[in-house]
């Protein structure tokens, strides 16, 4: 038989997720609970449900997986998103490919709905800052405090230096980072970001997080 023709496709996306952590469990429990929001959202049919999820990559953290059988697929990627009861579909390689795959959908799909606002109502919370040979992974909570729900945020990640003979801390490097994930008003979720390293692998004391704007759907 032939496949339906969808008039619109609904789908999650997610990067950097294998790692098995508490926060990726949480992030498929959230995973689930929004699908199932949507699915029941009345007032909009249109944006009932989800159909898939897209992985973006960096699937398995740290060194991907040796074959078929390794048991990491179980421990970080069956386990954390068994919630989710939908098809998963992976890019393999770094989140910069499945990135540009989600921005070419996000480009061509649903971009008369959104529109660009100042950040007032989010709220970011960084937790947790670990870095590696790729990048800094930071970890944190993002809240939507505001009237619309929101479709994407822009960040702005800050690398401190704190020197104890001085007062106040020098920003040593910033840089602005694209976070694409549905926060309905009144909800916050874990999320994940990666900014590349300070030039020359200057040291860093502390990092800081600043929402920059929104991607919101406003009301019709």
């Amino acid at each position: 038989p032939e496949p339906p023709v969808l008039e619109r496709v609904r789908f999650l996306t997610i990067g950097d997720s294998g790692s098995g952590s508490d926060g990726a469990y949480a992030v498929g429990q959230a995973m689930a609970d929004i699908c199932a929001v949507k699915l029941g959202a009345e007032n909009d049919p249109e944006r009932a449900g989800c159909d898939f999820v897209v992985g973006l990559g960096d699937n398995i953290y740290e060194s991907g997986v040796t074959s078929v059988d390794d048991p990491q697929f179980e421990e970080k990627f069956e386990l954390p998103f068994e919630p989710v009861d939908l098809p998963f579909y992976l890019v393999l390689g770094l989140v910069l490919t499945g990135l540009i795959v989600l921005g070419v959908g996000v480009w061509h799909g649903g971009k008369d709905d959104q529109v660009r606002l100042p950040p007032d109502g989010i709220v970011v919370t960084l937790k947790e800052s670990l870095a590696s040979e790729s990048g800094v992974r930071l970890t944190g909570n993002l809240a939507n405090r505001s009237e619309m729900n929101v479709a994407a945020v822009t960040l702005q990640a800050r690398a401190l230096s704190c020197p104890e003979s001085e007062d106040e801390c020098t920003v040593i490097y910033q840089q602005p980072i694209d976070l694409q994930m549905y926060v309905p008003v009144g909800q916050d979720y874990p999320f994940a970001v990666v900014s590349r390293h300070p030039p020359e692998n200057t040291p860093v004391d502390h990092w800081e997080l600043d929402v920059i704007d929104k991607l919101a759907y406003p009301e019709k």
